[in-house]
C-alpha cells in the first residue's frame, strides 16, 4: 500500500478499502466519524505506521511516498 503526502487521501482510502477497525480508530485519536477523507486517510496512515512500529509491516520511505507491505 502506498501512503505519503504525495497520494491523495481518496486514492489511499480506495486502495485500502473497508477497514473493520477504522471507526474505532478514529474514535481514539478523538474524531467522531464526521470527518473529511483527509482524516480518515490520517487515521489509517497512523495505524499503519503503528503495526510497522510493532513489525508487523515493513516500510519503503522514497520522496513523499511511503509503502507498506506485509
Amino acid at each position: 500500500m502506498e501512503s505519503g503526502e504525495l497520494v491523495p487521501a481518496a486514492d489511499l482510502l480506495r486502495s485500502v478499502g473497508e477497514v473493520p477497525g477504522l471507526a474505532k480508530i478514529m474514535a481514539r485519536l478523538g474524531m467522531d466519524g464526521g470527518e473529511s477523507f483527509g482524516h480518515a486517510a490520517a487515521a489509517i496512515e497512523f495505524a499503519l505506521e503503528g503495526l510497522y512500529l510493532m513489525r508487523r509491516l515493513s516500510k519503503d520511505s522514497t520522496g513523499g511516498t511511503t509503502i507498506y507491505r506485509t
